[in-house]
């Protein structure tokens, strides 16, 4: 499917991503930023547009996950 918009600007190396159970943010994990970038996502088109700025997170993010009631989310790095 394609989305109207494209590229999305993201941190650097984006390697993962979450949804959140509401479908409402998508969150990437940026291994090279060492950071995660959030985004609203449209429900209707699917664009995503960047909610503030990127969050660092330490050298080398690599997984993201939102929690089961989308209230936090947890990032690894190493």
């Amino acid at each position: 499917v394609e989305v109207a918009g494209p590229p999305f600007p993201c941190g650097d190396g984006p390697l993962d991503l979450d949804v959140t159970p509401d479908g409402t943010r998508l969150v990437t994990a940026n291994e090279q930023g060492g950071s995660i970038t959030v985004f609203a996502v449209d429900g209707t088109s699917g664009v995503l547009t960047p909610v503030g700025a990127d969050v660092p997170t330490g050298a080398f993010t690599h997984h993201v996950a939102v929690d089961p009631d989308g209230a936090r989310v947890y990032a690894t790095a190493w």
